[in-house]
Parts: structure tokens; sequence; C-alpha cells
């Protein structure tokens, strides 16, 4: 019997602790995920171009370019690819809307504040 094929996942985002705290919450739920990272723009677009991902996790707010350019380049080269794309906006908005309906979701990462004891 042939080995299962790894669900490809490519985690986009400027800060390193986000993207390793999304793979070990996604390892630890999941069996037979392959990650790969960036932390630009750039980098998310070479490695797109590299290969097909399965799903993409990318911040909209990625210091070196818009990140609905970001989804519009992903959506042209792996439209197959499921997109969830993370903001710290409250609000945010799509222009076109269409373009937003094209991510698999727009989820936010504000997180109400609580204490810590």
């Amino acid at each position: 019997m042939p080995a299962p094929q790894k669900v490809s996942i490519l985690i986009v985002d400027d800060h390193l602790l986000l993207r390793q705290g999304l793979k070990q919450v996604l390892s630890h739920e999941f069996r037979d995920l392959a990650f790969g990272e960036a932390k630009t723009a750039e980098e998310a677009l070479a490695q797109v171009k590299a290969q097909p991902w399965r799903l993409v996790i990318f911040d909209i707010g990625l210091p070196d370019k818009d990140g609905f350019f970001v989804l519009q380049e992903i959506r042209t080269l792996r439209p197959e690819a499921a997109v969830l794309m993370l903001s710290n906006a409250t609000r945010i908005h799509c222009t076109p809307p269409v373009l937003c309906d094209s991510a698999l979701w727009v989820m936010s990462q504000k997180v109400p504040s609580a204490p810590l004891c």
C-alpha cells in the first residue's frame, strides 16, 4: 500500500512566532502535513510558482506587497489552491469584492484582551 500523500501548506507571515505556532498547532491536530514558510510576499510568490500548495495561509499585512495583490497572484498562478487570509484588522475591505470571494476565508488575528492570571 503506498504511503498517503502529504497535504502541503504554505504559511506566509513576517512574524516567525506566528509561523511556528501555526505549524505546531496544525501538526498536533492533523497527520501527513508538509509545510513551507515565507516571511515576505516575494518569497511566498516564488514558492507558489515553484510548487503547488494545497493551502496557503497568509497575512494580508505583509511589509513588502499589498495582500490583495498577493491573493490575486496566487489565484492566477494556482487557482486550485485553498487560501486562508489572516489580518489584524477588524474589518477588511476588498476591492473588487469578488477578490475576497476567491479566498477560502478571511480571519482576523485580533484577540480580545484578557488578564493573564
